[in-house]
C-alpha cells in the first residue's frame, strides 16, 4: 500500500492494521512510458490461500491482538525460523534438546518463558507472560524484524538468505 501512495494523481491512507483496505481499488501509473495497473485489496478478500488461521496470523491477514490461541502462529513462526536467529535477534537462550529429542525445533512456551522472563513480562502469579510475548514476537515477524522468505522454484543456493547468515555467523563467534 505505501507504494500505492507514491502514485501522483491518487492518494490512500496506509495502516499495518489489517482491515483499513475496504474494497478493490486499481491505481493507474505511467513509469518511464509504460504502463502500470496496481492493484489494492483488502487481506480478508483471498483467507483461502493460507492454510489455517494461525498462518493469516502471521501473514498479516488477521489483526495479533484480536487473537485468543497463540500457540499455533507460534508454532507457525518457530517452524519457519531458525532458533538460532531467534536467540540471536532477542539476545536469548533456549534449552538444549535432550539426547532423545536432537535436532527438534523448539517449543512455542520454551520461546514465549525465555523471552517473557528475559523482558520482564510476569504474570501476577510470578510467570511469565507468554501471551503478551507471544504477541510481541508475532509483530515483529508481521513488521519483518523477523525475515522469513521463500526462496525462488527450483533454486537451491545456501546463501539465499544473507540476513539469516548474518545471525547464523554472530551466534558461531
Amino acid at each position: 500500500v505505501s507504494t500505492q501512495s507514491t502514485g501522483r494523481e491518487k492518494r490512500v491512507q496506509v495502516s499495518s492494521t489489517p482491515g483499513k483496505t475496504k474494497h478493490f481499488q486499481t491505481f493507474k501509473l505511467n513509469i518511464e512510458g509504460k504502463d502500470l495497473t496496481l492493484c489494492d485489496c483488502p487481506g480478508l478478500v483471498f483467507p483461502n490461500l493460507a492454510s489455517s488461521q494461525s498462518e493469516m496470523i502471521c501473514n498479516g491477514i488477521l489483526p495479533i491482538d484480536h487473537m485468543r490461541d497463540h500457540i499455533g502462529p507460534m508454532t507457525y513462526l518457530i517452524e519457519n525460523i531458525p532458533k538460532e536467529v531467534l536467540e540471536s535477534i532477542y539476545g536469548i537462550t533456549l534449552p538444549l534438546p535432550d539426547e532423545l529429542e536432537k535436532g527438534r525445533k523448539p517449543y512455542p512456551f520454551e520461546v514465549l518463558r525465555e523471552y517473557g522472563q528475559n523482558r520482564g513480562f510476569m504474570t501476577t502469579r510470578g510467570t511469565p507472560d507468554e501471551s503478551r510475548a507471544a504477541r510481541l514476537i508475532l509483530k515483529d515477524f508481521v513488521n519483518g524484524k523477523l525475515l522469513f522468505a521463500h526462496p525462488p522454484p527450483g533454486y537451491t543456493g545456501g546463501n539465499f538468505n544473507p540476513v539469516c547468515e548474518k545471525y547464523m555467523k554472530r551466534v558461531e563467534n
